[in-house]
C-alpha cells in the first residue's frame, strides 16, 4: 500500500513507520506508537474506587456510590480503596492492562490499519 501522507502518534507525535507496530482505538480513530501513549492519551486514573464513583455521580450516574462496580474486562470486584482506571466512555478497570484488553485493538503494522481503513471505509 502506498502511503499518501505521513502518520504520527496521537499522543507523543512520533512519526509512525508503515511496517512498525501501532496501537489503535476501536474504529481506528486514533493511532499510537505504544501502549503507554495509548493509555496516557485515553485513560484517567483515580487513587481510589470511591474517587471514581464520585466522578461518575458528577457525570450523571446517580446510583454509582451505592453500586458494586466490577472491572469491565476481568469482572474482578473492585475494592473501595484500590486505584482504578477509566476510559473515555467512563468504563472502570482494575488496571491499565485490562483497559487495553477491553477498549483497544492491536494491529501489527500501520500498513494493516491503513488497509483495514481503506477496505471497510472506517
Amino acid at each position: 500500500m502506498k502511503i499518501e501522507k505521513e502518520y504520527y502518534c496521537d499522543n507523543c507525535g512520533k512519526k509512525l513507520e508503515l511496517y512498525g507496530q501501532v496501537y489503535t482505538h476501536i474504529g481506528n480513530e486514533q493511532l499510537y506508537c505504544s501502549p503507554t501513549c495509548l493509555v496516557n492519551y485515553e485513560c484517567s486514573a483515580f487513587r481510589t474506587l470511591d474517587e471514581a464513583k464520585k466522578y461518575l455521580v458528577q457525570r450523571g450516574y446517580k446510583n454509582a456510590m451505592n453500586e458494586k462496580i466490577p472491572c469491565t474486562e476481568c469482572e474482578k470486584e473492585l475494592k473501595a480503596n484500590q486505584p482504578v482506571f477509566k476510559d473515555l466512555d467512563d468504563y472502570i478497570y482494575c488496571s491499565p492492562e485490562c483497559l487495553l484488553l477491553y477498549s483497544y485493538s492491536y494491529k501489527e503494522t500501520l500498513n494493516d490499519v491503513l488497509t483495514e481503513i481503506d477496505k471497510y471505509g472506517i
